[in-house]
């Protein structure tokens, strides 16, 4: 399967490292554009692509988050060919869905040395639920279990929710630092997902609420700070 992407290198003679970018469900690699200027204008190389099924990418479905650590990885390998970039660090940052690829992903590819990410779920399971809730109202339980049953049926999921599961990842980081940034307000992945998921780290660990922020939307009086912090944390743990 071809995954389309973009590597665009760094300004700097001697670059910090590379951040691969990670887009959120039914998305593709534009959504991380905004995070793309702020880290290459700080010095960093870059590689942005769309994960399978989504964007120029092959693939006949989108798995939220079941198969695209592999497409991460894919990634990783394919920087590993460049000569100007092959032996420089390498941090990933993803949102949504893409920050729960990129703990799972990372968890099993020593060759990420940081991870961060931005309004990530803790397990696909309750990703859904919790979607049932904003979407259905008092209706979501109803809308869960119809949900469920034709996705099994109809093969919707290529593995059982359950099974896709950050929370049960992201101690294999360690010793690899992590931070997580999460929205106040975020009535998508509601922020006990990042509360969980520090818990469940260990080593070098950080998590930065944002206030008055909802899932994808930063307010616009912290966002500035919110970018900052992004860079300073791969600044500090890619030397």
């Amino acid at each position: 399967m071809l995954l389309s992407g973009w590597y665009v290198p760094s300004s700097e003679p001697d670059p910090p490292g590379i951040i691969i970018l990670c887009h959120g469900m039914s998305a593709n690699r534009t959504e991380m554009l905004p995070w793309a200027d702020t880290l290459w204008n700080s010095g960093f190389g870059l590689l942005m692509f769309d994960f399978r099924a989504t964007g120029e990418s092959g693939g006949d479905r989108c798995t939220a988050g079941c198969f695209e650590p592999n497409d991460l990885r894919g990634a990783v390998d394919y920087i590993a060919t460049l000569p100007d970039a092959g032996k420089l660090p390498l941090g990933v940052f993803g949102f949504s869905m893409g920050g729960a690829t990129a703990i799972m992903g990372a968890a099993d590819e020593p060759r990420i040395k940081a991870v961060a990410t931005h309004g990530a779920y803790a397990t696909l399971e309750g990703a859904i639920t919790q979607r049932c809730r904003h979407h259905f109202g008092p209706f979501a339980p109803l809308a869960e279990r119809i949900i469920m049953r034709l996705g099994n049926r109809k093969r919707w999921f290529v593995a059982a929710p359950s099974t896709v599961a950050p929370l049960a990842s992201v101690g294999r980081l360690f010793p690899r630092p992590l931070l997580l940034l999460h929205g106040e307000r975020d009535k998508i992945i509601p922020f006990s997902d990042a509360h969980d998921l520090y818990a469940a780290a260990s080593g070098s660990k950080e998590l930065h609420m944002l206030p008055r922020s909802r899932h994808k939307r930063i307010n616009r009086k912290v966002r500035s700070q919110a970018h900052e912090r992004v860079v300073q944390f791969f600044t500090d743990n890619l030397e």
